[in-house]
């Protein structure tokens, strides 16, 4: 509601209100919507710290929360941002590699932290790989690219996007509805 009308300040305290006066802490589908709204009003930045945020409360992203984020990288252009994103919800950022807090630029645990690298793989959605794909030769990034459509040959079980009601493509494996998902947690 408040992301709509571009009063994202607003939404986030409002998130942090309730959490201090009635001790609910933000979930997975509280992230996300904070996530989308800062994409929708252009605050990139203020995606990523909520996804910061998001990591260090030990809330999993889940293929919505990553597709939003990078989704917001591509059309902002930042593409090393959104390959880290994609390396991180694939569980390819190595424990040598930068955290993802880094490459982000945001503050948060570095080095050594656990449960910010993930141990299994998060499908993203087709949609949100080849729009990244396309902006990557766009830009010319030729050598980004392929390691991109490496990263989506090897895990072939990217998910369609049903995130804005796109259909399940015949043969493809159905996914947890938001709910199921939730109730897991």
């Amino acid at each position: 509601m408040y992301g709509k009308a571009k009063m994202l300040d607003k939404a986030v305290e409002l998130s942090k209100m309730v959490e201090r006066e009635y001790n609910m802490k933000p979930n997975l589908h509280v992230y996300t919507c904070l996530i989308q709204a800062c994409v929708r009003n252009k605050q990139i930045r203020k995606s990523w710290e909520l996804f910061g945020e998001m990591l260090c409360s030990k809330i999993a992203p889940d293929a919505i929360t990553y597709g939003t984020v990078i989704q917001g990288c591509v059309y902002h252009s930042k593409f090393e941002q959104a390959m880290a994103l994609v390396r991180h919800a694939y569980a390819l950022d190595g424990a040598k590699g930068p955290c993802i807090f880094q490459t982000l630029g945001i503050d948060g645990p570095r080095e050594g932290s656990k449960g910010l690298r993930r141990e299994q793989a998060i499908p993203l959605q087709t949609d949100v790989l080849k729009t990244l794909l396309t902006g990557l030769k766009r830009k010319g990034l030729a050598a980004v690219a392929e390691e991109l459509q490496t990263i989506m040959n090897r895990h072939g079980d990217a998910r369609p996007s049903e995130a804005r009601g796109g259909r399940r493509q015949p043969g493809s494996p159905a996914m947890p509805s938001r709910q199921d998902q939730l109730s897991d947690n």
